[in-house]
């Protein structure tokens, strides 16, 4: 019986954090960087109506980034991008935004909308 019921505690455990990780992800979509013919590190991001995708960004100290924002939905909370640590503050128009800093300070850098509700992070290394 005591067997059992450490079983059965076991799995409830694996269920729950399974469900936590999936209703509750730190990361959502793909890793995308790379590097241009000037030397830029091109991070790619979409934005609509749910959010940043995706939401936790990677990019190395001291390194030009150019980061692409694609809009697919614009609404009065994501039509402006901040991104305080390094200046940035920009109007996004529908489609392809391109966004120029660079990262001089290693750690995690906060990015908001214009009213701070939306918000993603770069990681920088």
């Amino acid at each position: 019986m005591k067997v059992d019921m450490i079983l059965i505690m076991c799995l409830v455990a694996v269920v729950v954090i399974v469900t936590i990780a999936v209703l509750f992800p730190q990361y959502k979509g793909e890793i995308s960087t790379s590097m241009d013919a000037n030397q830029y590190q091109i991070i790619n991001m979409s934005v609509d109506g749910n959010g940043y995708t995706p939401n936790v960004l990677y990019a190395k100290a001291n390194v030009p980034v150019k980061w692409m924002v694609d809009v697919k939905q614009l609404s009065g909370c994501n039509h402006e991008l901040v991104l305080k640590e390094y200046g940035v503050d920009v109007q996004l128009a529908k489609g392809m935004n391109t966004v120029y800093f660079t990262p001089t300070k290693t750690g995690m850098v906060i990015f908001a909308c214009g009213m701070n509700m939306m918000h993603g992070n770069f990681v920088i290394n």
